[in-house]
């Protein structure tokens, strides 16, 4: 709790008129000797200089310019350095993607599974298959570019798992032929 001493040197420092300044911590240093609750000519005076005092920080603190809003000062507001914070950020933006993306991850994985529970066609029968819509082909893309990712920056993926990344980034760009 800011004592009324304090309110009144605080803003002593900030009122640009000399005297005023003087008056104010003259009366604060008169407040650290008597309480708050006593009575008394200090107290008669102190307690309306104490209004004057608020009203002078409160017209302090609205002359205050707004800090800019640059990557620099939010990476300071969170104790980064700069190119810390791009990555922070850059990583709680992929991350609310992947939260949002979970649902059509989940409806494609369906389709997968849904796929791969029917009896395979009979060699001499043409399989039907179901062209991917262009906004899945798109999803699709986005996806394995996400596992790319993850594979450049983790290791234990094989020779394997990278060809079959790219067979299936092949696939996903491929049109219809029907």
């Amino acid at each position: 709790m800011t004592t009324p001493a304090r309110t009144l040197r605080q803003a002593a420092a900030r009122t640009p008129d000399r005297a005023l300044a003087t008056l104010l911590a003259t009366l604060a240093d008169a407040a650290d000797h008597h309480p708050a609750g006593d009575a008394g000519l200090v107290a008669t005076i102190t307690h309306p200089a104490i209004a004057v005092a608020r009203g002078i920080l409160d017209e302090h603190e609205a002359q205050q310019p707004a800090p800019a809003v640059t990557t620099a000062g939010k990476a300071a507001a969170l104790g980064m350095e700069p190119t810390d914070y791009r990555r922070y950020s850059h990583d709680a933006a992929m991350e609310q993607v992947r939260e949002a993306a979970r649902g059509l991850y989940a409806e494609t994985g369906q389709r997968v599974v849904d796929a791969l529970e029917q009896p395979a066609p009979s060699v001499t029968e043409e399989p039907e298959v179901e062209a991917l819509t262009a906004a899945e082909r798109q999803f699709l893309t986005f996806a394995l570019d996400l596992a790319f990712d993850e594979m450049v920056s983790t290791d234990g993926f094989t020779d394997e798992d990278h060809a079959a990344l790219e067979k299936f980034k092949r696939m996903a760009a491929e049109e219809p032929t029907r």
